[in-house]
């Protein structure tokens, strides 16, 4: 499974998602919003999950683009702000050891846990 981020071109907006096959699902996406693929790009794809789809979501939180898709409103997009496109323009190997982290940590100190991140650091913050 991975990872993706893809950006509608028109608005900016990206979509922080999870697919066995990000192609397919760049498919899914244009025609359930009632566009072409072409109107979308592919930013990044990495491994991962749903619980890592998530983490990454979690780090991004205030950016979220608030969207009614399909009837269900959504918590996948987000605006094109410095934050988010660092995030985006991290490498694969950079996902892999801050997702691994952040389980180490969760299992050491369990939903006690919380993260986020500035745009270049991700930082951890441990409630007691």
């Amino acid at each position: 499974m991975s990872i993706y981020f893809i950006q509608e071109l028109d608005t900016g907006f990206i979509k922080l998602g999870n697919s066995v096959n990000p192609e397919k699902r760049l498919y899914a996406i244009s025609y359930s919003m009632g566009k072409k693929m072409k109107d979308f790009k592919i930013l990044k794809v990495v491994d991962g999950d749903c619980n890592t789809e998530y983490f990454y979501q979690c780090l991004l939180e205030g950016n979220y683009v608030p969207r009614k898709i399909g009837g269900c409103n959504s918590r996948e997009w987000f605006k094109p702000s410095d934050k988010v496109l660092a995030l985006v323009n991290k490498s694969p190997e950079w996902f892999a050891r801050i997702y691994k982290q952040s389980l180490d940590l969760r299992i050491k100190y369990g939903k006690n846990v919380s993260f986020s991140f500035d745009g270049t650091n991700v930082r951890c913050k441990i409630k007691k």
